[in-house]
């Protein structure tokens, strides 16, 4: 069976958005690779756009604790 997704990244496809930059197979090259880590060291609003994204996730997920939450409702689910 094939799925054909938006993205291939767990942050990017939770969000629904690309948070960060995916490089493979066609769009990674080496040049392509050193222009997202220079954006990420030197373009203050793309890293903050990038961390932005990241703290959104947290909301989308839970917040802080929401593993443990969820686990703990897993094994109350299950009886123990």
């Amino acid at each position: 069976m094939i799925i054909k997704v938006p993205y291939i990244s767990l942050v990017n496809l939770i969000m629904n958005r690309e948070v960060v930059k995916e490089l493979f197979q066609s769009s990674f090259s080496l040049n392509a690779l050193k222009e997202e880590l220079s954006l990420l060291c030197y373009d203050e609003a793309y890293r903050q756009k990038m961390l932005k994204g990241y703290e959104d996730l947290g909301y989308v997920v839970g917040g802080p604790g929401s593993s443990e939450r969820t686990a703990q409702r897993m094994v109350e689910g299950v009886g123990y």
